[in-house]
């Protein structure tokens, strides 16, 4: 019976500890911030800084606000390079540091890019961001968010994405790229 007892203890613990643990995992996802118990870290979670940089953009954004984004999305890089969002969020904050897309921004726009080259769920701001900035794009990141564009634009399920975000373009050229992408017809009728 002793030995027993003591099992069950031991599973107790060890499921109170689990819960405890993703409780706080939980917290520290939410709050942008990693878990750190005395000077070890044990939770750095790249989606945490989603929420930093949200914080930091719900006033009016000064320098160093975009400054401190800019921080916190490369911090996210570095524990996951392939956070599309962090990527995004960097050629943002360069045009808005800059006004205007250096290469740097227009570097971080080609490697989001380069990781997902179709993303439904950041397609509509890319594309967006793509075309009003269409005069300051490499060839190669041109093709890029045309490919995208374009295939999401032949699915009737993806194509109110792609019409949304070339209605929004305040750039000229871009906007009339995005219209001639709307008006690509597929090659099949089932697309």
């Amino acid at each position: 019976m002793g030995a027993k007892s003591l099992k069950i203890g031991a599973c107790a613990a060890l499921a109170a500890g689990s819960a405890a643990f993703a409780g706080a995992a939980l917290f520290a996802l939410v709050g942008g911030t990693p878990l750190v118990v005395g000077d070890v870290t044990l939770t750095p979670m790249a989606a945490g800084y989603d929420m930093a940089f949200v914080r930091l953009m719900t006033t009016r954004p000064s320098a160093s606000d975009f400054k401190a984004a800019e921080a916190v999305s490369r911090k996210a890089i570095a524990l996951y390079p392939y956070d599309i969002q962090s990527w995004l969020r960097l050629a943002f904050v360069d045009v808005e540091l800059h006004g205007a897309l250096t290469p740097s921004g227009q570097a971080a726009l080609l490697q989001s890019y380069d990781l997902a080259p179709l993303d439904q769920h950041q397609s509509s701001w890319r594309i967006w961001f793509a075309l009003e900035h269409w005069d300051e794009l490499s060839q190669t990141t041109q093709n890029a968010a045309r490919f995208e564009a374009v295939t999401l634009a032949r699915n009737w399920m993806t194509r109110p994405i792609v019409a949304g975000a070339v209605t929004a373009v305040q750039n000229p050229v871009g906007r009339s790229v995005g219209y001639v992408w709307l008006q690509e017809r597929p090659n099949s009728p089932y697309l």
